[in-house]
């Protein structure tokens, strides 16, 4: 998740701001190495406006609320202009879902087969996936669930920037370096 969190980084950072607008499994490859490596960066796109956004072309399980919803403001609340544009932001939440899909290896929201279900489920219903079971996925520490319902907060003004999520990564990866190398040093159990 590293990779990808710090490829969208790159993209927020510019100037403008580039949002990728389309992240989801399949636009993330890993490359022979264990690179990830972003795809579709073609339709990046300085942050547009609304009719752009849902025109069919990005699949609603990975859309933030605030794209598929009526509309937003600039304080994450109701305004009766119309629907939000890419940003930044649903990138983030994006970001949040393509995690849950890396840990579960599930897209979001599988028991919905129709793309309406999940707009009503995710918009209405502030509905997000449920955290899988330890057997389902053992990987999945208390740290990384939390980072990812972080990110797929409803409220958009409430998710972290890129620059947080990579740092948070940066965090959990050398937490987990430390207990792997506790548990591969013999008659190390980490406690004096």
């Amino acid at each position: 998740m590293q990779g990808t969190a710090s490829a969208l980084l790159h993209l927020h950072t510019q100037s403008p701001p580039l949002v990728h607008g389309d992240l989801k499994g399949s636009t993330v490859f890993v490359s022979p190495t264990g690179t990830a490596l972003l795809c579709d960066i073609g339709i990046a796109q300085i942050p547009q406006p609304p009719e752009w956004t849902f025109s069919g072309v990005q699949d609603a399980r990975w859309l933030a609320p605030e794209i598929m919803d009526e509309a937003w403001d600039d304080d994450g609340g109701r305004t009766p202009e119309g629907r939000m544009g890419v940003t930044c932001e649903s990138d983030v939440y994006s970001f949040g879902m393509l995690g849950y899909q890396m840990h579960t290896r599930m897209q979001p929201f599988a028991s919905l087969t129709w793309p309406a279900s999940v707009v009503v489920h995710v918009v209405s219903a502030r509905g997000r996936p449920l955290r899988p079971s330890v057997e389902q996925s053992p990987q999945l520490s208390d740290e990384m669930w939390e980072l990812i319902q972080s990110c797929w907060r409803h409220e958009w003004v409430r998710r972290p920037t890129m620059e947080a999520v990579t740092a948070w990564l940066a965090v959990l990866e050398r937490v987990r370096a430390m207990d792997a190398s506790m548990t591969a040093t013999p008659g190390c159990s980490g406690i004096e």
